[in-house]
């Protein structure tokens, strides 16, 4: 009989057939031997009836290999093969990030491919692991590295294959994580002229916040554009945008905007009051302009302790003398505004009817006298009325202080 045994491409750490099924049996018959036997690194196996074993041999360099077969009948026959098997040695891939140890969401990642002995490798295939599908990026000893940009943040594996010359081949895995970037949004609400604005930010973040730059125009910052949150003041009224950059302590960036709208105040102003004298009512009226809405309030201080929300008040002011009412108007928008308190309403004082008679007898004249009555200073009394029956208003006569 004989032993005869080949063996595929032998790669260290690969499973390699040995197959033995080229041996023949007694006197050159075509009739297999029964039994075979293998030594392979230095240790017996166990006698196999099938011609092929699967091995994986643990170092690379040369190893003897020994089949022994037999056949039985009257006779044991045997016959044994030796038979040197080489065993390569695998490529050893690896691979870094070098743009970026700490990369964000969005960046795109260097791998450098840091293979030893590149020039015995025939080529390369990185394998990334993405959430929209597995890419497969071959590569070869002049484009060795690959860019790439993950779909989100999280953790992804990586994968590079190398294969050498001697088609062996071997694969170094790594994982890396990209950090979410932080969800950028900015609270702001419409306000009126005048009026400071809140900058909030509503940021939703991935790891803790660590810097903020805000940016808008038309006015000036109240507080530093560096803060989470701050306010500004517009100089006039309009619709500005706002802008927010924020940084996470993992690097990671995001901006985003919004638009605020500065309102228009309305304009409150008090029309001419008419001089009165006291007791009389004084109507108040107004020529209030709008700003960008219609006006829901107008709030009236008459200056003498009273007030009232109406449109058009009138007003009884007791006693005589000088008030400075204000008028506050406020919109829809809650925007204000009021009049400065100079507006005048003048309340002359009533004069005070004196009249000073004699005793007379019946059928005497009467001389009646008002020049006794009081007016306040600085006024004149223009006329006197006087009254000698109310039921015969032909006695009745308007004359100077003096009558008969």
């Amino acid at each position: 009989i004989t032993a005869s045994f080949t063996a595929n491409k032998v790669c260290l750490n690969n499973i390699t057939t040995l197959d033995a099924s080229a041996s023949t049996g007694q006197s050159g018959s075509v009739n297999s031997p029964y039994e075979y036997e293998w030594t392979i690194e230095g240790i017996t196996l166990p006698v196999l009836t099938s011609p092929t074993i699967d091995h994986q041999f643990s170092t690379h360099g040369l190893h003897t290999v020994i089949l022994t077969t037999y056949q039985y009948g009257q006779i044991t026959c045997t016959a044994t093969d030796t038979v040197q098997v080489m065993v390569d040695t695998l490529p050893d891939p690896n691979f870094v990030m070098t743009n970026n140890l700490d990369p964000c969401e969005n960046d795109s990642i260097y791998f450098n491919n840091q293979t030893l002995n590149p020039s015995i490798i025939s080529n390369y295939t990185w394998v990334l692991y993405n959430n929209s599908g597995t890419q497969y990026i071959p590569a070869n000893s002049n484009n060795p590295n690959v860019i790439f940009q993950f779909d989100s943040c999280g953790n992804y594996d990586i994968d590079l294959i190398a294969v050498d010359t001697n088609t062996c081949a071997d694969t170094i895995n790594k994982q890396i994580y990209i950090s979410c970037n932080p969800k950028a949004d900015i609270l702001v609400f419409d306000d009126c002229d005048g009026q400071d604005i809140l900058f909030w930010d509503n940021t939703t973040y991935d790891a803790n916040p660590y810097q903020f730059i805000w940016s808008t125009n038309g006015g000036n910052f109240q507080q530093s554009d560096t803060l989470q949150n701050t306010s500004y003041r517009y100089n006039t009224a309009a619709t500005y945008p706002v802008h927010l950059t924020v940084t996470d302590l993992n690097g990671c960036s995001n901006s985003t905007s919004e638009s605020v709208t500065v309102w228009n105040n309305p304009t409150a102003s008090i029309n001419t009051i008419s001089t009165v004298c006291q007791g009389n009512a004084s109507p108040l009226i107004h020529n209030t302009t709008i700003g960008d809405t219609t006006i829901n309030e107008y709030f009236w201080l008459f200056g003498d302790w009273n007030n009232l929300i109406a449109e058009f008040p009138i007003h009884t002011y007791n006693p005589c003398g000088d008030y400075y009412p204000i008028l506050i108007v406020t919109d829809d928008h809650g925007c204000i505004d009021s009049t400065d308190g100079t507006d005048l309403a003048t309340i002359n004082c009533n004069p005070t009817a004196v009249i000073d008679a004699p005793d007379v007898c019946e059928g005497d004249k009467t001389h009646f006298d008002a020049s006794n009555s009081l007016v306040t200073s600085g006024h004149n009394i223009d006329n006197y009325y006087w009254i000698f029956d109310i039921n015969d208003p032909s006695l009745n006569l308007s004359t100077s202080a003096d009558t008969c």
